[in-house]
């Protein structure tokens, strides 16, 4: 993931650990309109950055659906979002599979970038075409999105079969 990406992710749980620290508590909880703000943020991050199936998700989902006043709710949900954040700053949200493919889709595209400079520029599209296309798929299986064939309806009203 682009490191402005990961700056980006980073900032967003800055700001609702900060929202969560500077709103008036009672008691150490938060009030019911900011608790439910720190935790709508919370969980729209969440899901946004690890996806629907990351520990993360899975944790947040517990805690929202226990039986937990929403100020407590806010408190533990805050601590899942500063763990969160203390992966994604130190690199660990990315799996070995993922790097690979990372490695591998910047090696192919530097091949592609070189033939294109030699003037193989037909050699440099295909491998260029490959490497992304791997990479999407990849990205869709990652995310649950059906990369499967499709009927689709064309100009003429025929349905045609595409991949």
């Amino acid at each position: 993931m682009p490191k402005n990406i990961y700056e980006n992710y980073v900032r967003h749980l800055d700001s609702i650990i900060k929202m969560y620290a500077d709103a008036p508590k009672d008691n150490g909880f938060l009030y019911d309109d900011d608790a439910n703000g720190v935790l709508a943020r919370a969980e729209s991050a969440i899901n946004k950055i690890c996806g629907k199936d990351s520990a993360y998700t899975s944790r947040i989902g517990a805690i929202l659906d226990g039986a937990y006043a929403d100020g407590c709710r806010a408190e533990l949900v805050v601590g899942i979002v500063r763990a969160l954040r203390s992966d994604l700053e130190d690199g660990y949200l990315s799996s070995f599979p993922e790097l690979v493919r990372g490695e591998m889709f910047g090696s192919f595209i530097e091949m592609a970038d070189h033939l294109a400079e030699e003037g193989y520029k037909d050699a440099a599209a295909v491998i260029a075409g490959a490497a992304l296309e791997s990479h999407l798929r990849q990205l869709a299986n990652k995310y649950g999105v059906s990369v499967g064939t499709q009927q689709r309806m064309v100009a003429s009203g025929r349905k045609e079969r595409s991949n």
